[in-house]
């Protein structure tokens, strides 16, 4: 095991990213002072946690770098191991360990999966890193220390090599609780004092207490006698309620499990009847597009016959037909006649009831105009206060009814001219109206001769359009299909969308997408496309999988690596990937049970997924029950899952409660995949459809063409014939606006003539009225007339409503008359008129020809669409009357599930009741107990004394009993329960006292043995240390010998004397234990070095030698500690800093040896000893703050140590050696000025 390279960001002077790749052997760093090789050495101990341990916040900041640019938030070291040996327990040949660093926490990661700092602590233990040896790094100054160290310090040294902390950190904690032990000990000696002198204080009571206790115990017995008989019952009604209250329970599942399958067939009923109501829809369309064509035909063939009709009536007649015209004429005429006199008859009537309406109109408006003057006059004292305002105001009122006045008489003049201009008007409309009606007649013969081609054009045309139209509804029906499809594809996907996670959509969605544009292949989709499953097992699979349902199945990892990284970049949201490649069948043995079934055999799937759903699925049953399936979860250690889907995990954990069906995630996918199906062949048969209306459209506009062409002939003509007839019917019209115009203003100007006669009596009414005494009241006469004004308008306003209602019909009467007279007979009559005068035979044949052969056709279209139609109509009630027998179906399922939902409230409102019923009986079974609790303990005889007795022989008993104790209520009555309790109390601190004093005993035994383990910890480090010691200071100073000597005290026993008391001999032992044990642990003062340098010199002590002489003492020290605990690497900071030259050779040769048996070593160094000696150099160099490494050769790094090439073998300095020197420095040169540069 090595390090075989460390990777290094924002830490300390390393802002950039910066790896170090290091050999198995011997790597040597050089760089100037304050480069930031030691850095590199905090940043390898930063990731092993020996130290940085704890670390505040500003302390966090110290390790981040802080040179120029933007600050570094963040910083992290990484460390490759190579594990080929397995020294760490991971089966990898190379291990990562990464730590980063914030400033707020930090984060470790084993192979780039986060792991706690426990974890990566107990990893480094167990590959042998232990905390109590530290000297796998030896730091700057850590040799002067070592070199300048007392004795005293050097045993401390050893006793944190030998690992005897741990036995001090233990003796420590024992020693805490002997005290603790101590203390309890004494305070339980002065608690039995107390309780003795108190029970002898009780012991006088006794006799005294002893008839109470009898009698207290007696009602005791008593009143838990009548509690318990009280209990029986409470309990017997509780278990009463509880079995009710299961039957009600097992009546309400059933019902619910009614109810679910009700609601499931009403759910299908919907959706047949929801297909069917469409199919309806459809077939309506479809009839009444048909029927509408039907209409138009028949319309079209029923004016064709009847213009064949009239045609061939009057070819056959042609001789009779001037003298049938003239008979109709005079027929008419007559009819016209009769209709005239009539309408002379009827205007007097009318005009009469109209004048009648007037004058009653008029009386009302007299009538009420005395009874509102007659009013004002009666309230005139209240709206004055003096009869000058009255006077003035009357004035006021008479100059404004005179101007009205005026007013009116300027409309009356204006009215009877505008009569005038009428009457003007219609002598020139006469004359404009015989006008048009002659272009009229000519317009229309040229138009008929376009007619006759056109009809040819249009009949062609017509059949074709039929045959398009036909085709159109078929497009339109497959369009409407379409939709619907669209809109419930659109339905279920949102409902998917509600039932997960808006970052699981999106990531689904952007997947699919991503797939699409980049044509990645290898993707197969969700889970839940992939598979099948019964409808009933829904919320099964559901419960059981969750999120689950929506992984996507890929080939192999590299696609859903691809993917994610999409993903990423385009912040698509998050999906899971279940790569085949990677997945392996999961081997569960399923228990053979008939409540349960493994879930995985209810899912149909293609095999080739068969891995994917047996990591989702394998391990999970189907149970009957959420009873069965706790059971099972504890048995086989599988997940369980039921048919409503409660769940039970392998843990224990247990979830469910209510699931709506009609929300089902695999519902919604199956329902999405077969509408998308249906779309699909929708769509191609529409496809077909639509290139078939194409065709067919180009033959529409062909004949389409024909027929503009003759209709922009025509289309001039039929214009000029709807401009006359438009024409035509405004004169007629405005012939008619202007009788109603002249009678308007006729009836306006008698209405305003009227107003004016009423205006000036109420204009004469105030003049008389000036003038009079303002309190004057109204006269007798004035009085009689004012109550007979009231009846007498009542009267007038029904006599005006009977005639109204009479001259409303008088004028309807008029105006059917005039309406007969004007638009049938005067029309018929102009009609006939024509007919005698215009008569052409030839013409009348050829039109006679053309429309029988438009009626033949027309014919033909007509039975063909009326069979059409008929088969259209057939379907469509074919279709009504299933759709009525589905929706009756559906009502009546509804109207069960109602029937079912009352009988469920019906049982929940009884569980209701009996869970009241059930608490209070618990609550009284509650209470009962609770008093039985209060009675206190009980005599052996009191459960079965009593039985016997009945509730009201109790109560008497207990009633006596009360007796005999309020007799002796001045007695204590808690001296006996205190005597009792103190001698308990008083035994039992006896045996605590004498637990307490074996436990101190034993604890005393425990610390000689953690002395004695660490007194032989101490002594086997020394003799492995001293040992090593010999061997490595002989090495590093040839002739020289060194040895390490123990330095030891006597341990001290305190005697106890004869004059001490009781408890201090019996505590002797124990401090004499504790004075021996620390003796023991205390007996070594210190580590002494014996040296001799050869030359026949004394041996001497540390004292007695020269600093490099004590430097070299401490490496040899160094070496021997690591020699008693080898590690795989080590870390040298400047270790040769002070020796003199001879001893640096034997150092780096001491290195360099044990490099090559397969320990690592990383050195840092200002000699060219070690240098010389390495098999990796690296340089370290700092510009603008930043650390940056490179790997250098020995000339390099020799110059940076500050030493030549002299002394070096001819063979190392050869022309090529010295230009790759050459190069090197240059190089490093330029990545310097590269940074400098960018600083």
């Amino acid at each position: 095991m090595h390090i075989k390279s460390v990777i290094v960001e924002g830490f300390k002077t390393y802002r950039d990213q910066t790896s170090v790749d290091l050999t198995a052997n011997l790597n040597c760093i050089v760089g100037a002072n304050g480069s930031g090789k030691s850095n590199l050495f905090h940043a390898i101990r930063f990731v092993l946690s020996d130290v940085f341990g704890t670390l505040r916040a500003e302390e966090r900041q110290r390790l981040l770098h802080e040179g120029a640019g933007h600050a570094v938030m963040s910083a992290y070291v990484e460390i490759v191991f190579c594990n080929k040996d397995r020294r760490m327990p991971v089966e990898r040949d190379e291990v990562r360990l990464r730590r980063n660093i914030g400033l707020k926490k930090d984060e470790y990661y084993l192979d780039k999966k986060h792991a706690s700092k426990t974890e990566i602590v107990n990893l480094l233990e167990s590959a042998g890193f232990s905390r109590t040896n530290p000297y796998y790094c030896v730091q700057q100054g850590r040799i002067t220390k070592m070199a300048t160290m007392s004795d005293k310090e050097r045993l401390e040294l050893l006793k944190e090599i030998g690992g005897t902390s741990v036995y001090e950190e233990k003796r420590e904690e024992s020693m805490k609780i002997m005290k603790e032990t101590k203390t309890r000990e004494d305070a339980v000696k002065e608690t039995v004092t107390f309780i003795e002198s108190r029970l002898e204080e009780l012991d006088e009571e006794k006799e005294e207490l002893e008839k109470y206790v009898k009698l207290d115990k007696a009602k005791r017995s008593i009143e838990y006698a009548i509690y318990d008989k009280e209990l029986s019952e409470a309990r017997q009604k509780l278990d009463d309620v509880e079995e009710r209250r299961r039957h009600a329970s097992e009546r309400a599942r059933m019902t619910e499990e009614e109810t679910i399958g009700a609601k499931a067939e009403a759910r299908e009923l919907e959706k047949v009847t929801k297909n069917a109501e469409r199919e309806i829809e459809r077939l309506s369309r479809e009839a009444m597009g048909i029927d509408v064509e039907r209409k138009e035909i028949g319309e079209r063939r029923a004016t064709k016959e009847l213009d064949v009709q009239d045609l061939q009536e009057s070819i056959e007649r042609f001789t009779l037909q001037k003298a049938d015209a003239e008979d109709q004429k005079t027929s008419v005429e007559e009819r016209a006649k009769d209709i005239r006199d009539k309408l002379s008859k009827a205007k007097p009537k009318f005009e009469n009831a109209k004048e009648e309406e007037d004058a009653k109109q008029s009386e009302v408006l007299q009538c009420e105009r005395k009874l509102n003057a007659l009013h004002a006059k009666r309230g005139r004292s209240a709206q004055f206060q003096t009869e000058n305002q009255r006077d003035e105001w009357i004035d006021e009122q008479v100059k404004n009814t005179k101007a009205t006045i005026a007013l009116k008489k300027k409309e009356i003049e204006r009215s009877e001219n505008d009569i005038k201009d009428i009457e003007q008007e219609k002598e020139k409309d006469k004359k404009e109206l015989d006008r048009l009606e002659k272009q009229l007649q000519s317009a229309s013969k040229e138009l008929q001769k376009l007619d006759d081609e056109h009809e040819k054009l249009l009949a062609k045309r017509n059949k074709v359009q039929n045959e398009r139209k036909t085709l159109q509804r078929k497009d339109a029906d497959f369009d409407s299909e379409l939709a619907k499809l669209g809109e419930d594809v659109q339905k279920y996907e949102k409902q998917l969308e509600y039932s997960m996670a808006r970052d699981l959509h999106k990531g689904l969605a952007a997947v699919q997408r991503i797939v699409n544009e980049r044509g990645i292949t290898g993707v197969h989709g969700p889970l839940i496309e992939l598979m099948e499953c019964d409808s009933r097992f829904n919320s099964a699979v559901e419960a059981a999988a969750g999120n689950q349902l929506f992984q996507i199945v890929v080939d192999n990892d590299d696609i859903g690596s691809e993917i994610i990284k999409h993903l990423n970049k385009e912040k698509g949201g998050r999906v899971t990937f279940l790569p085949l490649n990677r997945l392996q069948m999961q081997n569960v043995k399923y228990p053979e049970d008939k409540n349960a079934f493994p879930l995985l055999n209810k899912i149909t799937r293609d095999e080739k997924y068969n891995v994917a759903f047996s990591q989702v699925f394998s391990r999970v049953l189907i149970c009957r029950n959420i009873d069965v399936a706790a059971e099972m979860s504890k048995t086989t250690n599988l997940n369980c899952v039921t048919m409503d889907g409660d769940t039970v995990s392998s843990k224990g954990v247990m979830s469910g409660g209510h699931r709506d069906a009609n929300k089902s995630r695999l519902q919604a996918v199956k329902a999405v995949k077969t509408c998308v199906e249906r779309r699909e062949a929708l769509k191609e048969e529409a496809g077909k459809v639509k290139t078939e209306l194409s065709s067919l459209e180009q033959t529409v506009s062909v004949a389409v063409g024909e027929v503009q062409k003759v209709e922009s002939n025509r289309l001039h003509v039929a214009q000029t014939v709807d401009r006359l007839k438009t024409e035509l019917r405004h004169f007629s019209e405005t012939s008619t606006r202007s009788e109603q115009l002249t009678r308007q203003n006729a009836d306006a100007i008698k209405s305003m003539r009227d107003e004016i006669e009423l205006a000036e009596l109420d204009a004469k009414d105030l003049a008389k009225e000036k003038g009079t005494k303002l309190d004057v009241q109204l006269t007798a006469q004035e009085k009689k007339e004012f109550e007979e004004l009231n009846p007498k308008l009542a009267s007038l306003k029904e006599e005006l409503s009977n005639l109204s209602a009479a001259r409303v019909e008088l004028q309807a009467t008029c105006e059917s008359l005039e309406e007969t007279l004007k638009s049938n007979l005067e029309r018929s009559l102009r009609r006939l008129a024509n007919q005698t005068t215009e008569v052409d035979v030839e013409a009348k044949t050829r039109e006679f020809q053309k429309l029988s052969a438009q009626l033949k056709a027309l014919r033909a279209e007509e039975s063909e669409i009326n069979e059409k139609h008929k088969k259209a109509v057939k379907a469509l009630a074919d279709a009504k009357s299933d759709a009525d027998s589905q929706k009756i179906r559906l009502e009546n399922l509804r109207a069960k599930v109602e029937d079912v939902r009352g009988n469920l409230g019906s049982d929940e409102r009884e569980m209701e009741a009996l869970a009241s019923k059930r608490a209070n009986y618990a609550a009284k079974v509650d209470a009962i107990q609770r008093k039985i609790r209060d009675v206190g303990s009980l005599p052996a005889d009191a459960f079965e004394k009593y039985n016997s007795y009945t509730p009201e022989q109790l109560r008497k008993e207990l009633g006596k009993t009360n007796e005999g104790l309020g007799q002796l209520s001045h007695v204590n009555k808690k001296a006996i329960d205190q005597w009792e309790q103190f001698t308990e109390q008083r035994d039992e601190l006896k045996e605590r006292r004498t637990e307490i004093a074996e436990a101190s005993k034993k604890i005393l035994e425990l610390m000689e043995h953690l002395d004695r383990k660490k007194d032989e910890a101490i002594e086997r480090t020394f003799k492995q240390a001293s040992l090593n010691f010999k061997e490595v200071f002989s090495q590093l100073v040839p002739g020289g010998k060194g040895e390490l000597v123990m330095q030891r005290k006597k341990a001290v026993v305190p005697e106890v004397d004869g004059t001490a008391t009781a408890d201090e001999k019996s505590n002797a032992p124990a401090a004499a234990a504790v004075n021996a044990a620390a003796g023991f642990m205390d007996k070594y003062s210190g580590v002494k070095i014996k040296l001799h340098f050869g030359g026949g010199g004394e041996t001497m002590q540390m004292k007695q030698l020269s600093g490099g002489q004590k430097t070299v003492v401490a490496v040899a020290l160094i070496f021997a500690i690591q020699r008693c605990d080898p590690l795989p690497f080590y870390l040298f900071d400047e270790i040769d800093a002070a020796l003199d030259p001879q001893y640096r050779t034997s150092v780096a040769a001491m290195i360099s040896e044990r490099a090559e048996k397969g320990t690592q070593f990383v050195c840092t160094t200002f000699r060219p000893e070690i240098v010389r000696k390495a098999n990796q150099l690296i340089g370290v160099s700092h510009v603008n703050k930043v650390s940056i490494t490179q790997k250098v050769d020995v000339n390099e790094a020799l110059r940076f140590v500050g030493d030549t090439t002299e002394g070096v073998p001819e063979s190392v300095l050869t022309p090529g050696t010295k230009k790759r020197t050459t190069e090197a420095a240059n190089k490093m040169k330029r990545a310097r000025q590269e940074i400098e540069a960018e600083g």
